[in-house]
């Protein structure tokens, strides 16, 4: 967009419109009120879409709106100014997506540790479930027993550092997403096995087997416990206990 903004849309700012924000290069506004922020949204939209986007893909209206709310959050309420080109500005927004997917704003609140998406949190790695290392990269996720509802969001493959999830007795449905598998085993180019993926006591479908799937990398001996339901649909030797009581599968 270029250009003057006209008076009309001005007149906008006395009544309703409290904040716009446009590109500070090629537009002439005397009533914007950010013309930064403009240039920092389409940083963040371009590398929302490569996150999210998946060609050919027909993306159910719950999954949009989750998507949508995301993005909205990351660019307008999220008040920590990650680099948009950084692995952590990735881990954020695909934890915030994860948030929305997963129904967040029903997580059991055990008033002890830092809510997701809390406005007087900056560093996701403060937030409640969440482990970085050193270098402020997510590598674990321990979200066990907190009431998360919904599907596992495919985009949590871009997590490159990711190697640990527990996400056992909740009430996730839907299949595991392939893409798992493609986190995983980013980091397992220069690191020792996974110690645990545990999901058992959902009400997930079954376990993906494609190339980048989290089977394998159970067949290649780089994911080391897969827990999930007895009655999950996994292929064999993939799965390695189900249950609350982690029966042995064979």
């Amino acid at each position: 967009m270029t250009g003057e903004i006209s008076s009309k849309v001005c007149a906008l700012r006395s009544q309703k419109l409290l904040s716009f924000e446009v590109e500070c290069d090629d537009i002439t506004c005397s009533c914007c009120t950010n013309c930064d922020g403009g240039s920092r949204v389409t940083k963040i939209r371009d590398k929302v879409m490569s996150i999210s986007f998946k060609p050919d893909t027909e993306m159910p209206v719950q999954e949009k709106k989750a998507r949508a709310a995301a993005m909205e959050w990351i660019t307008h309420v999220d008040q920590f100014p990650l680099d948009v080109s950084t692995d952590r500005f990735t881990d954020r927004y695909i934890l915030t997506i994860f948030y929305y997917f997963l129904n967040g704003d029903s997580w059991v609140d055990d008033g002890k540790s830092v809510p997701w998406l809390h406005a007087n949190s900056m560093n996701h790695c403060d937030w409640k479930g969440i482990s970085c290392n050193s270098n402020n990269n997510v590598v674990a996720i321990h979200l066990a027993s907190l009431n998360l509802s919904g599907k596992i969001p495919y985009e949590i493959g871009k997590m490159q550092y990711l190697r640990y999830l527990d996400l056992h007795s909740n009430e996730i449905s839907g299949p595991l997403p392939n893409e798992l598998g493609d986190c995983l085993s980013h980091y397992f180019i220069s690191a020792t096995p996974t110690d645990m993926l545990d999901l058992h006591s959902n009400n997930l479908q079954s376990v993906g087997v494609s190339a980048a799937g989290v089977c394998s990398l159970r067949y290649a001996g780089e994911l080391t416990i897969l827990w999930v339901d007895c009655d999950m649909q996994c292929p064999k030797g993939c799965c390695t206990k189900c249950g609350s009581n982690g029966t042995p599968m064979t």
